[in-house]
Formats: C-alpha cells, structure tokens, sequence
C-alpha cells in the first residue's frame, strides 16, 4: 500500500514539473515573439519642424528662428560723409573765408607828422615835461580838421579815454586795427559801433581832448594795431616828405 501511495506522488509531482515547464517555455516563447514584432515596426519618418528643431548632428539650435523671409525690413541708415572726405581736405567745406588786410590806405587827416612812433625809445613829453614812449604818431592839423578812414573796415568802438580824449577803433580785417584819438566828441550820425566805413569816409573831427598831449599843438592822435601789439603806421600809409616835420 505504501508503495502504491509513493508511485502516486511521484507522478504527480512528474506532472506538476511539466506543467510548469510548459507555462515556462511557453512565456519565454511569447515574450521573444512580442520582442521581435517590436524590432520589426517601421520608425515614423521625421517631419520638417522635427528636421528644424536640430541640426545635422541631431543638437538643438541655441538661436530662435528666423524671421519669415518676405517680412519687411527698414534700410540700415548709413553715416553722411563728411565733406573733408570728398574734396580730399581738412577744411571744412563751410570754412569761412580768409581775413586779409586792407589793400590800401589814405592819410588820416591832412596835416605834418609831428612826432613819429617810438615805442622803444622814450621821447620828450611837453605837456607831462618828461620821457616816455610813444605808441602812434601826431598829426598836426588845424581845430577841427576832418578825419578820414584810413581804408576800409568797420567801426569796432566809439569811446573816451581819460588821458587821450574821444577816440574811435576801427577794425580792418587781418587783425589790423586803427585808433583815431584827441577828437572833438562829435561824429557824422552814419557812424556808430557796427557800422561799415569805407576808406577816405569822415569818421569826426579833431579837438583838443587829449589832456596828456594838450599842451602841444592840435593834433591827431593816431594808433595802429596788428594782432593788438602797435605798429608804425608809416609801414601802411605813406606820408609825403614834404609833410615830415618835427615838434620842438
């Protein structure tokens, strides 16, 4: 009895080994059929805005897309050049024009110079009965003698000066100026400051203004300045020799 009993638990053990075999086998054999159909499907074919995603080697682009190429665009505004660059100069093409000296003079007042430009050599004073420099030449003329634009400019100022009496500037062009000093006071009403006096024109008429020079005979005062240093103005204006005389 024992012995049939142990035959029959061998056999089914038998048969439960088996059926687990099968179930094994046929798991496996499902999972490889399923791992194959896998393998074996189409991979989808990528699409254009896949393809402009990435780049040849399959990184993401780091810049945003372009713009549409039919979107409008506004011209990059160039630089104007300057005119130095076409005319090949520096200067500019405004640059104002030159500021040359007169091209003639004429004689201040009629008259004889009576004392020349010293500007170095101190010179005997009547009037102040000392030595010292003279800055101009006096003219001597008669009371109330015209006095005339020496060349063209403009008057540059009317004025009067403490020890020279009325004077007025006159600016010529080139950094030349002249200064007529010693007036009377009265001047022709087209002459004020700013206004444009030509050569030989009546500026006024000498006085005896000039406290510093009044005890010496009536006279012009007259100053010229180049580049604001004095200068002689028988450089500029020629005096006839007749006229050349000295005060004692």
């Amino acid at each position: 009895m024992k012995t049939e009993a142990k035959k029959n638990l061998l056999a089914a053990s038998l048969y439960i080994a088996l059926a687990v075999m099968i179930v094994t086998v046929v798991s496996v054999t499902v999972l490889s059929v399923a791992k194959k159909a896998k393998e074996t499907l189409p991979t989808p074919a990528p699409t254009e805005s896949t393809e402009a995603e990435t780049d040849t080697n399959g990184e993401e682009p780091t810049s945003k897309p372009t713009e549409p190429t039919d979107a409008p665009t506004e011209p990059k505004p160039t630089e104007p050049q300057s005119s130095s660059s076409s005319t090949g100069s520096d200067e500019p093409a405004d640059a104002p024009a030159p500021d040359p000296l007169p091209d003639s003079f004429t004689l201040p007042v009629n008259g004889y110079i009576s004392k020349g430009y010293e500007p170095d050599l101190p010179v005997w004073s009547t009037t102040m009965e000392d030595y010292r420099i003279h800055d101009g030449i006096d003219v001597i003329c008669e009371d109330d003698a015209e006095v005339y634009v020496c060349a063209d400019g403009t008057v540059e100022s009317i004025y009067e000066d403490p020890l020279m009496g009325y004077a007025i500037t006159v600016y010529h062009g080139g950094g030349l100026r002249s200064t007529y000093m010693g007036l009377s006071g009265d001047y022709p009403q087209s002459v004020g400051t700013g206004t444009r006096v030509n050569k030989g024109q009546v500026l006024g008429w000498v006085g005896d203004t000039a406290l510093i020079e009044c005890a010496e005979p009536t006279h012009l005062h007259f100053v010229m300045t180049l580049d604001e240093e004095t200068v002689d103005p028988q450089n500029y204006i020629e005096f006839e020799s007749a006229t050349m005389n000295s005060y004692e």
